[in-house]
């Protein structure tokens, strides 16, 4: 892998097109064919979800449990990564899909890590009411990240409050995301994005309006919403100002962009 590109700058011309986890929407979701085509389409950040394995390693999957993409039971907390590998994560997509399996993160990153940014999205590892084997393990994922040089470029996402707690606890200058998809009655996003000194709010794409791109970029916040497929949907919100979106279909994105003349 060559050096890292300076990936830390969340400040572009035109909204981020977020490629939701690879370019999903032609490859299996989560896999080096889907990451390696989001690179080759364009995409100015890949999203992607990790998760712990029985023997510590972290993998890039989507679900606690293996049944939607690799039609096999079972959760993939109870598995070694070596069995976990041996799956296919890409028949489920489509029927004559070449095989692929889950792909460790040290993978992923050493093949698409510094061309692209990243945003690793985080779930609880175990019950958060272990705090010390939390804080362990997230403690472990940064590592990851540190020795390829990418911590201080990639943005780690949660929709739990605690668990970016925690990131914010072993490092100050960690970019974090809030992922939101409550009712906003129910929450206060500038009361809550201050506390957590997050760099971006991640809504589900319903939930915004021009107020809320207001109130968030007062504080500093962006606002990436998901998971935006319909060209409609994107027109509308990059007319009210959105600093990126979520999609499956970056190379859509980039077109209507470019179309825009953005």
């Amino acid at each position: 892998m060559g050096e890292p590109q300076d990936l830390g700058d969340l400040e572009k011309p035109r909204p981020l097109v977020i490629a939701h986890r690879g370019l999903s929407s032609q490859y299996p979701e989560n896999t080096l064919p889907a990451f390696e085509a989001a690179v080759a389409c364009g995409a100015d950040m890949i999203e992607l979800d990790v998760a712990l394995t029985a023997d510590g390693r972290f993998m890039v999957i989507h679900d606690d449990t293996l049944s939607r993409t690799t039609r096999t039971q079972g959760f993939v907390g109870h598995l070694r990564s070596q069995e976990l590998q041996q799956l296919d994560a890409g028949q489920w997509f489509k029927a004559d899909a070449a095989p692929s399996p889950i792909p460790r993160l040290d993978e992923v990153l050493d093949r698409i890590g510094g061309r692209i940014q990243l945003n690793i999205e985080v779930k609880p590892f175990f019950p958060l009411n272990q705090t010390g084997r939390m804080q362990a393990a997230l403690s472990r994922l940064l590592t990851i990240l540190d020795e390829r040089g990418l911590q201080s470029s990639a943005l780690f996402s949660s929709v739990n409050y605690y668990l970016l707690e925690y990131l914010r606890e072993l490092d100050a200058d960690l970019r974090l995301g809030l992922i939101f998809r409550r009712p906003l009655t129910d929450f206060d996003p500038v009361f809550v994005c201050r506390a957590f000194k997050v760099a971006s709010l991640h809504p589900f794409h319903e939930q915004v309006d021009d107020e809320l791109i207001r109130s968030m970029h007062a504080i500093g916040v962006k606002v990436f919403p998901y998971t935006v497929n319909s060209r409609t949907r994107m027109r509308e919100l990059f007319a009210m100002g959105i600093d990126g979106l979520f999609t499956d279909y970056p190379d859509r994105m980039i077109e209507e962009l470019d179309n825009a003349g953005r």
